[in-house]
């Protein structure tokens, strides 16, 4: 049985990575979001990745006020000391920002109209796209634009890693069409989206821009983005079910399935028959606040 259907007077918020986590593995997400099991592993990327998202939203809006380009770099690179990095990261993120902002400029394509966007957008009825139901969506959105020649208005996501994502796993990302979807409901007449990725890797020999620097332009049919809302609906209403049942186990832990999860190895020493908080906190996860 789901979820009564329904309108609250409050809806309940959701936001994307929830969703993903529910979708990539049911108990982790009860781990991470029920019971707020959290880590300090992988910090340092996350870290690096959240200010680089703060340099460059200082960059485009520094871009829009026609801020001189040495005043504006150094005001861009001031904002690194919002993380906690050390001398090399702070390093990695000085050289990705210098070739970004040769490579770019000023960007002279796009008018931007906003940066760093946070709406929430109610989520239609799991059966009936027309009429909003009881969660909400959180979207973040970092940039929009409109572009000067076609008059298109995209939506921006910025992203590091060490390889780029090819562009057809991004096409299927549901988070593309979701957002942009929640975008139009918001009364934001947004087309599709630019992936915006800067590489975190450095060749010990040049690399060129291309190397270095991408972005993929993601469009979306209605029916597409009707149908991701929709998804979106569905795992709200079975993330809160009352009557959910886990099924979900390790794929193969002798064989390394599963290692891209954060809880992979608490959870093999669970299956030995460890008990849940000893496992926990043998591997460093506290219970606590998980955005």
């Amino acid at each position: 049985m789901t979820a009564a259907l329904g309108t609250p007077a409050r809806p309940i918020h959701v936001s994307y990575s929830e969703l993903a986590a529910f979708w990539q593995c049911p108990t982790k997400h009860r781990w991470g979001y029920r019971d707020r099991w959290n880590s300090d592993e992988g910090k340092p990327a996350l870290d690096r990745g959240t200010v680089w998202h703060a340099m460059l939203q200082t960059y485009y809006e520094l871009s829009r006020l026609k801020v001189p380009a040495a005043e504006r770099r150094a005001q861009v690179l001031e904002t690194m000391i919002t993380g906690d990095l050390d001398d090399e990261q702070a390093d990695l993120l000085e050289w990705m920002y210098d070739g970004y902002a040769a490579l770019y400029g000023e960007d002279g394509e796009y008018d931007i109209l906003a940066t760093e966007i946070d709406r929430t957008i109610p989520l239609p009825l799991p059966t009936d796209p027309y009429q909003p139901g009881a969660y909400a969506l959180k979207v973040k959105i970092d940039m929009v634009t409109r572009n000067r020649r076609t008059r298109q208005i995209l939506a921006w996501d910025h992203k590091t890693a060490s390889d780029f994502t090819p562009v057809d796993r991004l096409q299927w990302r549901p988070q593309f069409p979701l957002y942009t979807w929640a975008l139009r409901a918001a009364k934001l007449d947004v087309q599709g989206f630019i992936v915006n990725s800067a590489r975190t890797k450095r060749n010990k020999g040049p690399m060129a821009d291309d190397q270095r620097y991408r972005r993929n332009f993601l469009i979306y049919t209605d029916r597409q983005l009707t149908e991701a809302a929709m998804n979106a609906s569905r795992t709200a209403y079975a993330i809160h079910d009352p009557e959910r049942v886990e099924y979900s186990a390790p794929s193969d832990l002798q064989v390394g399935g599963c290692t891209w999860c954060e809880f992979s190895k608490p959870h093999a020493q669970i299956m030995r028959g460890v008990d849940e908080e000893t496992a926990m906190s043998d591997f460093g996860f506290i219970r606590g606040y998980r955005p």
